[in-house]
Formats: C-alpha cells, sequence, structure tokens
C-alpha cells in the first residue's frame, strides 16, 4: 500500500516491468521508474550525475524503538458494571426508534450517490449482499471485499471489540462465497502520549493480531491516526480500528 494517498513505490522484476508499466498507462496513473536495486546494500541518490546520497541501507530500516506508557482506563470498571438498564419504552417504539436511526437506516440514499459500476466490474451491488463482489476480468474468479468496525465494543473492550469486527467483515465475503484471503486497515485512535489512550491502541492491535495469526489471514497494509480528539475539551474519539478484509471467490 502506499505511504499516503498521493505517493507510492513498487519493486519490480525486470521482466515484469512492462506489464506494471501499462497498467499505469491505461488508466492514465503518472508514473516514473526512479531506480534499480543491487546487492550493495547500499542506497545511492544522484542528482543527473552526481551523487548526492550514499548511506547504508540498514540505516534507514533498522531504528530506535520508543515504549509508550500504557494503562486500562479506571472508568471502564465503573461502566462495565452498570447494570442493564430496563426498558423505558415498549419494544415495539425501540424498534421504530431504532430504525429510524441515521446509524442504522439504509445507507442506500448515500452510495446510489456514486457510479459503482465504473469498470463494469459489479456482481454483486451496493447493497445486495454482505460484501461488494468484483470479477477479474479474462478469468473466472472474484474478489469479495468488506469494511467495517463496531467502535462501540472497541470503547468497552478494544481486544475483543477488533476481534468482534473481523469476525463480522470475515463472515460478509464468506456468506458471499469468499475465503477471506489479506486484511488491511485504518486505525484512528487519540493521543498516544496519554497512557489510557495508547492502551486503547496496544490492545486493538493485539486483538488483530492474534485473529489474524490464528486463521492466517496476512495484514497486508494499513495506516495509523493518532490524535483524533476534540481540539478544546481534548476529548479522543472512540478507539476505531476500522478493517477491510478481501476474499477470493475461485469460480461461480
Amino acid at each position: 500500500l502506499s505511504e499516503s494517498q498521493e505517493r507510492m513505490a513498487f519493486i519490480v522484476k525486470p521482466e515484469g516491468l512492462e506489464t506494471v508499466l501499462n497498467v499505469f498507462r491505461k488508466y492514465e496513473v503518472a508514473h516514473a521508474v526512479i531506480g534499480k536495486t543491487d546487492d550493495s546494500k547500499v542506497l545511492k541518490v544522484f542528482d543527473g550525475e552526481e551523487l548526492v546520497v550514499n548511506i547504508p541501507a540498514k540505516a534507514l530500516s533498522v531504528s530506535p524503538t520508543f515504549k509508550r506508557q500504557e494503562k486500562r482506563p479506571d472508568y471502564l470498571d465503573q461502566l462495565l458494571a452498570q447494570p442493564t438498564p430496563e426498558p423505558s419504552k415498549k419494544i415495539e417504539e425501540i424498534i421504530e426508534m431504532l430504525i429510524a436511526s441515521e446509524n442504522i437506516c439504509s445507507k442506500e440514499w448515500i452510495y446510489r450517490q456514486y457510479d459503482h459500476e465504473v469498470g463494469v466490474r459489479s456482481v454483486v451491488k451496493c447493497g445486495n449482499g454482505d460484501s461488494g463482489v468484483l470479477r477479474i476480468i479474462g478469468t473466472n474468479k472474484f474478489i469479495a471485499a468488506s469494511v467495517g468496525v463496531n467502535s462501540k465494543h472497541c470503547y468497552l473492550d478494544p481486544y475483543e471489540g477488533a476481534k468482534g469486527g473481523l469476525v463480522e467483515i470475515c463472515g460478509n465475503v464468506i456468506a458471499n462465497g469468499a475465503k477471506p484471503m489479506a486484511m488491511v486497515n485504518c486505525c484512528n485512535f487519540g493521543n498516544p502520549e496519554i497512557p489510557e489512550s495508547f492502551w486503547y491502541f496496544s490492545r486493538a492491535v493485539d486483538g488483530m493480531n492474534d485473529f489474524c495469526r490464528t486463521l492466517k489471514i496476512p495484514i497486508v497494509g494499513g495506516n495509523v491516526s493518532f490524535y483524533n480528539e476534540d481540539e478544546v475539551s481534548k476529548t479522543a474519539i472512540k478507539a476505531t480500528p476500522q478493517i477491510m478484509i478481501v476474499g477470493l471467490i475461485d469460480g461461480l
């Protein structure tokens, strides 16, 4: 995956270079061949013919680590000890309130505004299944993908919340006949300098790691966004390790 939304780099075998370049040309993606690899274990950068950087590659890949403090928030014990309240309304009224909630109701009014037929590969379209399914042109194989996580679950228990998110998202692609093949994530958390905030991040990562190791699902990329908090009160967002699973359907 990319370092950011704007740039990414690929290391391509020489015999596959033209194939990759043809993909870039097809989709009019700006690109350039910027270097080559050798066995010198030295990074060299040239400005024209002038050598401007000459540094051991290991110096860039082996960096000092910083052990941040983490602490389970005290308020969780009190929060989790609260008894389940009795419903204040009739079940029928509660159901009506829930299905009317913008958090729960159909999101069709959003995704119907976007062209999900780009590339003419959509097999299972938005809202028609638990995951989206795209055909791989020229083959009898298909890719299923699903995204999500429950931030409230992660707020109460980031370890189990992250695993619970993976259970749901894996289930979404399995429901369409796909085998989960890989996971990427977008981890959104508060200030890592605050031990309680960093604890949420640490436990969520542990949850994702343990789940994916158990099911042998590789985590092939992702990013981390810290300092997501209110500017005035410094109140952090709920821990949100957004998860995406892609799966393979080998023939329909």
